[in-house]
């Protein structure tokens, strides 16, 4: 008897670039290129049951409105569906894989992100590179990726995790580089959740958290985001920190200079100050360390997002929320 296929929702929010037969650049910017954009991969009802859901164009930024608007799509219907694939800008899944982490915390379906070596609406600003890529690739890769993306996501996967080239990363975890016009994911602490070479080795005894499941709606709060290093000007902080709900302060530096420290006592906020290892005890601010810098911004954007007490935003910064503290 054969399996019932998995039933797997798609949904479309920009890294979409593909390759027709004729060689013509196609896009989703729209619903209504969903079909043709679609005709490029037939093979993707073979692997699963599939059905796209159009979010957004190539033109919109990976922000988040959007992190909100999949959030909820995902939560509304999660009971229809197996797992979800986000296909969106590479330079983005990383930002998004977190958001989605900390908006659909424990959440006990497999999401897995993907998208093309190349993004956006006008094909003519990157006309070298794209044809760099279609010379010595092959096109974009998206088809390769979302095929992957396909079977990994038929598996149990315990966070939001990106697939993209021959690596399957948790969002908490994964680091963008660039080789040769080519993107590419690793692992911050070198955990690797599947890998790809004659097929799809998957890591073994993988679960969904335990903990219970919590859905957030809300990620878009007002936060600034500075560094301590000697070049970023900090005369007109003050005032500009009167527009957010927060300051997350990246160091650069092993501390503060004397008129950043000046500056810091005197905001009426939270300040969140982020390494990714370490920093020297401090009572300015709140301490937010052992997470990638792009978990940092997200988390504190959840975090002010969801809490209003001083001390109860520092609770959950210092807390492993979502399986974002690194092993490092």
């Amino acid at each position: 008897m054969t399996a019932q296929k998995k039933k797997i929702c798609i949904l479309l929010a920009g890294g979409t670039w593909t390759l027709a037969k004729n060689k013509e650049v196609l896009m989703v910017n729209q619903e209504e290129d969903v079909p043709a954009w679609l005709n490029t991969m037939p093979e993707l009802n073979i692997l699963a049951d599939t059905k796209v859901v159009f979010l957004s164009g190539e033109e919109e930024i990976a922000g988040p409105a959007l992190w909100e608007k999949m959030a909820k799509f995902i939560a509304g219907q999660a009971k229809n569906y197996d797992s979800f694939i986000i296909v969106s800008k590479v330079e983005q899944l990383i930002l998004t894989a977190n958001a989605l982490t900390f908006l659909l915390q424990n959440i006990n379906k497999t999401i897995v992100l993907t998208g093309a070596q190349m993004s956006g609406l006008y094909l003519r600003d990157k006309k070298d590179l794209a044809q760099s890529l279609i010379a010595n690739y092959g096109g974009f890769s998206l088809r390769a990726n979302l095929i992957n993306a396909l079977q990994v996501a038929t598996e149990t996967l315990p966070r939001p995790s990106i697939m993209f080239g021959s690596r399957l990363v948790l969002g908490t975890k994964a680091k963008l580089e660039r080789q040769k016009n080519n993107y590419f994911f690793s692992s911050l602490d070198n955990d690797y959740l599947a890998k790809v070479d004659f097929g799809i080795s998957l890591k073994s005894d993988l679960s969904y958290p335990k903990k219970a499941t919590k859905i957030f709606s809300k990620i878009n709060s007002k936060l600034l985001i500075v560094d301590n290093s000697l070049a970023d000007d900090w005369s007109g902080l003050k005032n500009l920190a009167k527009n957010y709900q927060g300051v997350l302060v990246k160091m650069q530096r092993e501390s503060l200079t004397e008129e950043q420290a000046k500056i810091i006592k005197v905001l009426d906020l939270p300040v969140i100050f982020y390494h990714p290892v370490y920093l020297n005890p401090s009572k300015l601010g709140i301490h937010l360390l052992a997470c990638s810098w792009e978990a940092a911004i997200v988390k504190t954007l959840w975090v002010l997002s969801n809490f209003t007490k001083t001390q109860d935003v520092a609770t959950q910064l210092a807390s492993d929320v979502a399986g974002e503290f690194l092993n490092i």
